[in-house]
């Protein structure tokens, strides 16, 4: 009698479970984190928009830095659009550091973290501790900047505030996106040190990481400048210094992937299963973002998505054509400063024109096509011989090299098996 009683009362106890729709199987998730970087904004009472300030433009590295408010409202078009889970922005949020840049940049994305979106942010080597410049005629003049110490109170809806654990030593932080996930953004640019990882900073680290297996949650980390060579040129400077002690932290605790940034180059570079995606700048044609899909904590897709600015600009009523057409105006200005960068080696040659322009149209579209993640150009071009013959040993010609030997490659999407 008691033994029926009890699977009476067993039997019920399910049906109730059940029918709560509650189960004691674990529950597939399946998250969308969107990666952004080097978004290089500057507020626009900084700038009066005029011929010196593009010419200053023309001779930088392509940024389309006088659009860069536009842009990043469309940005955040996209994103109320998309609705993520997370967005992840990994450092050089502004030009040089700008207060105003810092207080306008925030304002623009405040209405994702209303919208439920959490927005994780984390400094890069332009946003503090520098000095900032107003432009303005020819020329430009200084204006307060963003101190280290106030950057997680800028920032504070933007990952500071809940975050589950916050270094001392930095603006590094962990924040939890689900039991499943955790996020770890690790600042190398404290202390007015850019892209140095400090001992103090890896042993938190540590600390994080056993903390998180020991919840049996999975860690993905998210730096600005690189913890991997993603060109050979690319070192002092590029990669952080003192990284392989993240590394080896990394492979110990089973960290598969880094997200980061400062290269300005959409690039993938693997050592064994671990995988580093940096994330070309928002700011640099094809100006796009990454999606990643995160399955029960593990890295599952990614892929590259561009800004639909043009999108924006019509619905915010903007008539300025450039904006309405900005795919192709982004990459017309890229394509400028590229042009503009070449035509200084030809003038140091003596060869025909006709040689010279094929020279500049093949360098124009390989760097082209590199920052933008996909190089298709091939050393099998006439035109790359004729770099070979006239500018043998070049640092251009050898940086072009680099290229050629990823023609073919796709960094522009990743899945894992």
């Amino acid at each position: 009698m008691k033994n029926t009683l009890l699977k009476i009362l067993v039997s019920l106890a399910l049906i109730v479970l059940f029918a709560c729709g509650c189960s004691t199987a674990p529950q597939d998730e399946t998250l969308t984190i969107v990666h952004a970087t080097d978004m290089h904004f500057l507020s626009p009472e900084l700038t009066d928009g005029g011929e010196g300030f593009i010419d200053i433009l023309t001779r930088a590295d392509g940024k389309v830095t006088q659009y860069s408010p536009q842009l990043c409202e469309a940005f955040a078009a996209d994103m109320l659009e998309l609705n993520p889970d997370v967005v992840v922005l990994s450092g050089d949020l502004t030009l040089n550091g700008a207060h105003a840049s810092h207080g306008g940049l925030a304002a623009v994305l405040k209405p994702l973290c209303d919208a439920g979106i959490t927005v994780l942010a984390l400094p890069g080597n332009h946003d503090t501790g520098g000095t900032a410049y107003a432009f303005a005629g020819d020329g430009v003049e200084r204006v307060e900047s963003l101190s280290d110490a106030d950057f997680a109170d800028t920032y504070a809806e933007f990952g500071y505030d809940n975050a589950i654990n916050r270094d001392e030593n930095s603006q590094s932080y962990v924040a939890e996106i689900s039991p499943k996930l955790r996020l770890m953004l690790i600042d190398v640019n404290a202390n007015d040190t850019a892209g140095q990882v400090h001992d103090e900073t890896v042993n938190w680290v540590l600390t994080q990481l056993k903390e998180a297996q020991a919840a049996g949650t999975k860690v993905i980390t998210v730096t600005h400048q690189p913890l991997l060579t993603h060109n050979r040129l690319f070192t002092f400077g590029y990669t952080a210094v003192g990284s392989e002690k993240l590394l080896s932290l990394f492979e110990e605790y089973g960290v598969s992937l880094n997200l980061c940034g400062h290269l300005h180059i959409q690039h993938i570079a693997k050592d064994g299963d671990f995988v580093e995606i940096a994330g070309s700048s928002m700011a640099v044609s094809p100006n796009q973002y990454g999606v990643l899909t995160v399955k029960n904590g593990v890295p599952e897709s990614y892929s590259t998505r561009s800004v639909n600015v043009a999108e924006w600009a019509a619905n915010a009523g903007e008539t300025n054509p450039e904006l309405l057409d900005f795919a192709n105006f982004s990459a017309g200005f890229f394509d400028l400063v590229t042009e503009k960068q070449v035509a200084a080696m030809m003038e140091e040659i003596t060869a025909p024109e006709a040689d010279k322009s094929a020279m500049t149209a093949f360098a124009v579209r390989l760097n082209a096509e590199y920052f933008a993640g996909k190089p298709t150009a091939s050393a099998d071009d006439p035109a790359w011989a004729l770099w070979q013959q006239y500018l043998p040993g070049s640092f251009f010609g050898i940086y072009m090299s680099t290229m050629l030997e990823e023609s073919g490659a796709d960094m522009t999407e990743y899945r894992w098996e």
